[in-house]
């Protein structure tokens, strides 16, 4: 019964939203995005573990390393004012990165603004959990 799972995941109103965004695509006339906005304090986020550190990467930095992430969308997220923190090992490779944008950020899948309050900051969701290793 995979629609009663679908249900059961995902509550009456996300498979509403779920399956309307499935018909729209199927149109071809129109398409439907559903986001979840989740706050969280960065007062919360866990302690990294022992011995491994985040580091701000710059555009130059960044690309001594081999990531999910293209070259001209890491050049248009810089360009854009978005920082790219790196989470390193203890070995010192790179394990995971995060895309953080405040005041706007402009969605570029469904061309959306939007506007953040102060003391908050975007992330991109971009999948940049996992890395290739150095360029």
């Amino acid at each position: 019964m995979p629609a009663l799972q679908t249900i059961q995941l995902l509550g009456a109103l996300g498979t509403f939203s779920y399956l309307a965004a499935r018909a729209c695509r199927a149109s071809g006339l129109v398409a439907f995005h559903r986001y979840a906005v989740i706050a969280q304090p960065r007062d919360s986020l866990p302690v990294m573990p022992a011995g491994y550190r985040v580091e701000e990467m710059t555009a130059e930095t960044l690309l001594s390393h081999v990531i999910d992430v293209g070259a001209e969308v890491q050049a248009m997220r810089f360009a854009e004012g978005l920082s790219c923190l790196a989470a390193f090992d203890r070995k010192g490779r790179l394990v995971g990165l995060i895309w953080l944008g405040r005041v706007r950020y402009d969605e570029d899948e469904v061309r959306v603004r939007f506007l953040l309050p102060d003391g908050c900051c975007w992330d991109t969701g971009t999948v940049s959990n996992f890395v290739c290793g150095r360029a």
